[in-house]
């Protein structure tokens, strides 16, 4: 079965709080006489999270026609994992002159709802890495942004964070990289300073929209990566 993709535009990421890790899908053996203990790793891992937000009018009907659309856990949600202390999303913005109703058209027009395009914080990759590697070098044109320990990044929908960071030279930086990259990055290829994943909710009557008088809700999403593409 074709599962569909829906994108969750960052806008209407409006967290109040987040958790992101990496499931390693491991399973204890149990302890041998020798007092020393085995794990199988019987499963891929992938990333796992929650998400609770606060919505307000029309962010709850967006969101609303969001799980209308995912059919429960048929279909696939394309999220960013927002993680504010790792990747300071609005300063960056503003550091590239982008204002906080995002990107306008050419003729300085937005779309019906007041906003623009999305601004995307990008680095480089400045030598292509291959799946599996732990580490990859970037340039950080055309952002300028280096990135941090503990960083949630990525490439082409595949979420990776970092783990370390070395200076190579001027704006060049070797990133050591968890987990190990699931899909090939070529040189030249833009990485992504903010992570953007494709998940799954974890069950079918998460994320209760349910509002009060004042038109305000707190749902709570719990996520989980889809893997198979």
């Amino acid at each position: 079965m074709q599962r569909e993709i829906i994108t969750i535009p960052r806008s209407l990421m409006r967290i109040m709080n987040s958790s992101w890790d990496i499931d390693w899908r491991s399973q204890s053996l149990g302890e041998t006489n020798a007092g020393t203990s085995k794990v199988v790793f019987n499963a891929f891992p992938r990333w796992v999270g929650s998400a609770n937000l606060y919505l307000k009018r029309e962010a709850i009907l967006a969101w609303r026609a969001f799980k209308l659309s995912g059919q429960g856990q048929t279909n696939v949600y394309r999220l960013p994992l927002i993680d504010p202390i790792g990747f300071d999303y609005m300063s960056a913005a503003a550091g590239a002159g982008v204002a906080p109703t995002g990107i306008p058209f050419s003729t300085g027009e937005t779309f019906s709802t007041g906003m623009g395009f999305e601004y995307v914080a990008t680095c480089t990759a400045a030598l292509a890495a291959t799946a599996g590697a732990t580490q990859i070098r970037i340039n950080t044109a055309p952002s300028g942004i280096v990135p941090k320990v503990g960083q949630i990044m990525g490439h082409d929908d595949w979420p990776f964070a970092v783990v370390s960071v070395t200076l190579v030279s001027t704006g060049i930086y070797d990133l050591g990289i968890q987990m190990p990259l699931r899909s090939a990055v070529p040189s030249g290829a833009a990485i992504r300073h903010e992570g953007v994943g494709l998940f799954e909710i974890t069950e079918d009557g998460a994320g209760d929209l349910t509002y009060e008088f004042k038109h305000e809700s707190r749902p709570v999403f719990r996520f989980r990566e889809v893997l198979t593409r």
